[in-house]
């Protein structure tokens, strides 16, 4: 049987203000950051924000490993697609150093 717990109305309210002030504080977060990005990179750009060489990225591109837009001799990267392809590259760790004793 689960605890009944009873809040007084002032606390309720408060707690509702604290959880929708964190929700939108973290969405307005989120929405400045897409507007701020640029909608597609550059080699060059691509590599000042992975650490990775532009000839690693032209390698990846050749290997069909990185999805790319080639207009003319330049290659384009979509924001959304790169960042998509890095969260699946991502490898989680086990260690959870906070339940750790």
């Amino acid at each position: 049987m689960e605890p009944i717990v009873l809040i007084r109305p002032i606390e309720l309210q408060a707690l509702l203000r604290q959880t929708v002030e964190e929700a939108v504080t973290r969405a307005v977060r989120e929405a400045v950051r897409q507007a701020a990005r640029p909608p597609y990179l550059t080699v060059e750009d691509l590599a000042k924000i992975t650490g990775w060489s532009e000839r690693r990225i032209r390698y990846l591109v050749r290997q069909r490993r990185l999805p790319h837009i080639r207009h003319g001799r330049k290659l384009l990267f979509k924001t959304s697609e790169i960042e998509a392809v890095l969260e699946q590259a991502k490898i989680p760790a086990q260690w959870e150093w906070w339940a750790e004793k």
